[in-house]
């Protein structure tokens, strides 16, 4: 079968053509050809080989065919294009070999073409997507490696030019005033339109506000049918037949696009999207982060939540103002403001009400007069610069503004918040010329007024310093101690009133100071606080207490409970449930033997944060207990609202319990009244004899104080747990059945009283004044008190009066040489005297009225027979007197 037979045959069984050329290389013959459409080769019919070789891709390959015809050789894989008449582009794949008679006579060419349009297609599509990815690296490396902005915005532009075969590119984006868009960059556009205004997105019917308000891209395939939008009249004028376009989205959202456009239609696909939206991303990342390099301009100048000059750039202005100052002769002065109750608030108040807080804060010192610069300092610390001052009293006159501009309320979360503030001013040239001196004087003085809690303005004066350094130090101690292992725990034991034996002790922290020896918490707890190392420090005393108690049930002492007094810091930052459950877990400690002491500005505080830590701490089984109860606001109401265990009375009412009638009354309601709510009482701070006698009267729960224990180490702790009972609570005075108190600053008619009532059954106790009648009644129970009425330091009256208070249920009598009828009068209407006698007595008559008070304070306070049975030494008692 001869090549031209054969290959006809193989075409008739491929998708390819057969073709036939004379001997002038003319397309002479097809077969295979089906209908002459785009697709087909038939627009070769009646072509030469060198109007084929004009279309050819590849010059080179072109002029190998020509040389291969010439020399009568076989070709093969000649690509060449074709546009149709609709636009569309065509690739042809040629193969030919020559026709030769058996004479070797040459006829012509005949071969095979075959439609690569698909493939060629493909392959363009590879390498456009390859030379896209080195233009998208590119831009990258770009975008990242510039600040400038603008230059970047231009790159884009030409790349988007570039990697999509495009004659118009544009980057627009949105003003500050978030309505404007503008032409930053182009390509392909006239003069004159970079730079420009080329939409608003109030312009409902706009293609920017299309692209920017659906934040999605659009393809465009006809402007000329487009029903969308409006096309610009910018694209008519350049005859744009069609165009794609991708938003810029940022973190807030779209704030720009970028568009690509040809004047031919349907000439995008998804692809250009895609590499629109990667070039978007690039262009984003640059954009943001320009803004971040400009917002770390911003603010490493300014602070970010009041927008106030910061610590930096108020050094920078106070340099300044010291300057001009020292030049023009004039004096300034320079203030640090610290707002007394903005950590605690933070602790309180949702983030965003604090800082608004401290906005309102920086727009009220902004508003003084005279004051050029207001800074932020850091934290609830502010700085202000009064660069001129004509007098020293103008330095007052900022001081009382200060005051006054702050001690009006803030009204935040529909409450009134007032403020207390501390502020140093030091005055500038005569204080100090550098900065770093001026601040600390500033801040010396502002600790000072501090201290004082003056609520105003502290002026810096010598010796100001010293003690703000000795501050820092212990700050700078304080960091490292607990790393060193400085704290210790001492332990002071608890007793109770009714067994008469150690029921608990209280945790009670010491630091041992490498120079300064044993500190007691007043000394260094309230820098804890402020700096935020309370709460470190916290975990590690309740871990060491636990883990001491467990010591104490592990050698078998018992339940003995141990308390840990608890900073509101650690509470209102809400991890303390944590922390115990950790320590309880480590130690193996009962949860009910660890309590918890809360001080009452908690109580006051009443936030459901607050009270959510308290449940949660009731709910693992852990005891709470409210310390120093009656110092400040403390309500009985608490009680009932607050999940409390225990009321620690506090020492100031146990200091004068057995001399002041009203501290007296207290801490019986306390004691009564937390009893009715199921509320345990301990009293801390009993010394006396005395005190502890009167409370255990009075039922108070548990006794804690330097007369059964000084607070001590483990060790010594230890040891005190193998005698557990404590001597002075062995015995418990009996009931006062027939117990007399002569009180009479005479000591003669106290041994002549006593001489004539020895026989009579009574047991007598004689005092030399009212104090010391006071402290025998708090240690003794007394059923009749006799007293004279003219005694130094406090009358008789007087002293009864106190007695019916502390003491209702005791007969009181005066007997007295002096008779003032008025005074006397009055105590009987009042109930403070039971009788008025006179000096000189007569024996049998002061006997007889005697005889009746014991009868009077039986019948007052019957006795139920078998009660007395409860008090150790009340069955020998002897008979009561008879009248």
């Amino acid at each position: 079968m001869p090549d031209d037979t054969r290959l006809r045959a193989l075409a008739t069984l491929s998708s390819d053509w057969y073709w036939e050329q004379d001997a002038q290389l003319r397309f002479t013959a097809f077969s295979g050809v089906g209908p002459d459409n785009e697709g087909s080769p038939g627009w070769l019919r009646g072509a030469t080989l060198a109007d084929v070789l004009a279309t050819a891709v590849d010059g080179e390959m072109a002029e190998r065919v020509r040389k291969a015809v010439a020399a009568r050789q076989p070709f093969s894989d000649l690509l060449v294009m074709r546009t149709t008449a609709s636009g569309q582009t065509c690739w042809f794949e040629l193969s030919g070999t020559p026709l030769v008679t058996p004479e070797a006579d040459f006829q012509g060419y005949c071969g095979l073409v075959r439609n690569v349009s698909d493939r060629r297609r493909a392959e363009l599509t590879i390498t456009r997507y390859a030379r896209q990815q080195q233009l998208i690296a590119a831009f990258g490396q770009r975008a990242l490696s510039t600040l400038d902005i603008a230059h970047v915005m231009d790159f884009a532009a030409d790349v988007i030019a570039e990697g999509l075969e495009v004659e118009f590119s544009e980057v627009v984006y949105l003003a500050e005033d978030q309505r404007s868009l503008y032409l930053r960059a182009g390509f392909g556009w006239e003069s004159g339109w970079r730079g420009s205004r080329i939409g608003d997105l109030e312009q409902e019917s706009s293609q920017h506000r299309h692209v920017m308000t659906a934040i999605l891209p659009v393809v465009i395939e006809d402007y000329a049918q487009e029903t969308r939008f409006i096309p610009a009249a910018r694209l008519l004028e350049h005859g744009v037949g069609s165009g794609v376009l991708v938003p810029i989205v940022g973190r807030a959202g779209a704030c720009g696009m970028l568009g690509a456009y040809r004047r031919n239609v349907g000439a995008f696909s998804a692809d250009c999207i895609n590499f629109l939206m990667s070039v978007s991303n690039m262009l984003e990342t640059a954009i943001e982060r320009h803004h971040s390099e400009q917002r770390l301009l911003y603010f490493s100048q300014f602070d970010p939540v009041t927008r106030l000059p910061n610590r930096h750039l108020f050094r920078d202005r106070a340099d300044q103002a010291v300057t001009m100052a020292i030049r023009s002769g004039w004096s300034g002065a320079l203030v640090c403001v610290n707002c007394d109750q903005i950590r605690a608030l933070s602790q309180i108040l949702s983030d965003d009400t604090a800082d608004d807080l401290l906005v309102y804060i920086a727009q009220r010192l902004s508003g003084l007069q005279g004051v050029t610069t207001v800074a932020r300092l850091g934290g609830d610390h502010f700085g202000l610069l009064l660069p001129q001052m004509r007098a020293r009293d103008d330095a007052e006159r900022l001081g009382d503004a200060i005051f006054d501009a702050m001690r009006q309320p803030f009204s935040l979360e529909q409450h009134d918040i007032y403020l207390e503030i501390s502020a140093g001013m030091t005055v500038f040239p005569d204080d100090g010329t550098d900065f770093d001196t001026l601040m600390r004087q500033a801040c010396a003085a502002m600790y000072r007024a501090h201290e004082s809690h003056a609520n105003g303005v502290c002026y810096y004066t010598e010796g100001m310093n010293n003690r703000v350094l000795e501050r820092l130090t212990l700050e700078r101690d304080l960091r490292m101690a607990l790393s060193r292992d400085e704290f210790s725990l001492y332990f002071q034991p608890q007793f109770s009133s009714v067994e008469n034996r150690i029921v608990g002790a209280e945790a009670l922290l010491r630091w041992q100071h490498p120079q300064r020896g044993l500190l007691r918490p007043p000394e260094f707890i309230s820098v804890a606080e402020e700096t935020g190392l309370i709460v470190p420090l916290g975990e590690w005393i309740i871990g060491a207490a636990c883990a001491e108690a467990a010591r104490w049930r592990r050698d078998g002492h018992g339940a003995i409970a141990v308390a840990v007094n608890v900073s509101p810091a650690e509470v209102r930052r809400g991890g303390i449930p944590a922390v115990v459950r950790a320590a309880l877990d480590r130690s193996g400690l009962p949860a009910h033997l660890l309590e918890l002491e809360l001080t009452e500005t908690l109580m006051i505080d009443s936030s459901e944060s607050v009270l959510s830590v308290m449940r949660e701490l009731k709910n693992m089984g852990v005891k709470v207990a409210l310390d120093d109860f009656g110092t400040g606001y403390s309500s009985l109401s608490y009680l009932r609202r607050f999940p409390v265990d225990t009321v620690k009375i506090d020492q100031s009412f146990v200091h004068t319990v057995v001399t002041q009638a009203e501290d007296a009354s207290i801490v019986r309601s306390v004691i009564a009244m937390a009893h009715e709510l199921g509320v345990e009482v301990i009293a801390e701070g009993v010394e006396t004899p005395e005190q502890a006698a009167f409370l255990r009267r009075h039922h108070c729960d548990v006794l804690q104080g330097y007369l059964l224990g000084e607070p001590m180490v483990a060790d010594a702790f230890r040891h005190q747990l193998d005698q557990p009972v404590h001597p002075l609570l062995q015995h418990f005075p009996h009931e006062p059945t027939h117990a007399l108190l002569v009180v009479d600053d005479e000591e003669f008619v106290c041994n002549a009283l006593k001489r004539l009532l020895r026989r009579e059954g009574y047991t007598i106790y004689t005092a030399l004044s009212a104090q010391e009648g006071l402290a025998i009644l708090a240690s003794t129970p007394i059923a009749v008190v006799l007293c004279d009425q003219r005694m130094p330091g406090m009358s008789g009256i007087e002293f009864l009066a106190r007695i019916r208070v502390m003491y209702p249920d005791a007969l009181r009598i005066v007997l007295t040489g002096y008779t003032d009828l008025d005074t006397v009068s009055a105590a009987v209407n009042q109930g403070a005297i039971y009788k008025f006698l006179t000096k000189p007595w007569i024996d049998a008559a002061l006997k007889e009225d005697i005889s009746e008070a014991f009868q009077e304070y039986r019948r007052r306070r019957p006795v139920p027979t078998g009660m007395l049975r409860s008090h150790p030494g009340d069955e020998d008692l002897p008979p009561l007197p008879m009248a």
